[in-house]
């Protein structure tokens, strides 16, 4: 069941504002919570060791796409600054 909005404080609504703009990282919140609950669906209890290295990888996961969400936004916010400067710029991207 989830909350009403009204029942919501302003932090939690910033929260979840700010994670269905970025689908990616909600994804990835949710795994970090999966993993945190004990038992899993099929009612086994992994060890701390296991855990802990499931719960490092996803964060380490999670850091890559918020690194990647900030640049595609910092990306696009100066190509955009960029173009209101002057018409005549062309954006390209390095070509590895």
């Amino acid at each position: 069941m989830e909350p009403k909005q009204s029942q919501l404080s302003a932090q939690e609504r910033k929260l979840l504002d700010g994670l269905e703009s970025h689908p990616e990282l909600m994804s990835r919140f949710l795994s970090i919570l999966s993993l945190a609950q004990e038992p899993t669906n099929d009612g086994v209890i992994r060890s701390a060791n296991e855990v802990e290295s499931l719960l490092v990888g996803e964060v380490r996961q999670l850091g890559r796409e918020g690194m990647q969400s900030w640049a595609r936004q910092v990306d696009a916010k100066v190509g955009k600054q960029c173009r209101s400067e002057d018409a005549s710029v062309q954006l390209r991207e390095k070509k590895l």
